[in-house]
């Protein structure tokens, strides 16, 4: 039985690269910003959950907000972040009867290698 609901040709993939171009690239900034605003982001969370509201300066949490949009909006489509820094993508597919998942990084030209589900990117295979 297959593991996930949605399943992507290559072909599917390639076209998104354009716009998955430009959410990693998002995601990758936002980590960055998440990184250097930790310990306001730490203060902003604690004043949150003490009173029960939301006082002035939790601003510093918008950009884990947004994080969260992106990673909510990529599992609803079926594609899995796997790794916002480096910008490492996944897609569910059925390769030769198995499913399997695409494996995409930012910094890659194009859709090139999968692997299965239990060896992750470590066991990355050419298309």
């Amino acid at each position: 039985m297959p593991q996930f609901k949605k399943h992507f040709t290559p072909a599917e993939v390639r076209k998104m690269l354009p716009q998955l171009r430009k959410i990693g690239a998002r995601a990758q900034e936002l980590v960055h910003i998440i990184q250097a605003q930790q310990s306001e982001i730490n203060q902003a969370m604690k004043r949150v959950s003490g009173n029960g509201h939301q006082p002035a300066g939790l601003e510093v949490l918008e950009p884990l907000s947004e994080m969260q949009k992106i990673i909510n909006d990529l599992q609803k489509a079926g594609i899995l972040l796997k790794d916002p820094v480096r910008g490492l993508f996944d897609f569910p597919t059925i390769l030769n009867g198995e499913e399997v998942l695409l494996c995409w990084e930012l910094s890659e030209e194009d859709l090139g290698f999968w692997h299965s589900v239990e060896e992750g990117f470590a066991g990355r295979k050419p298309l």
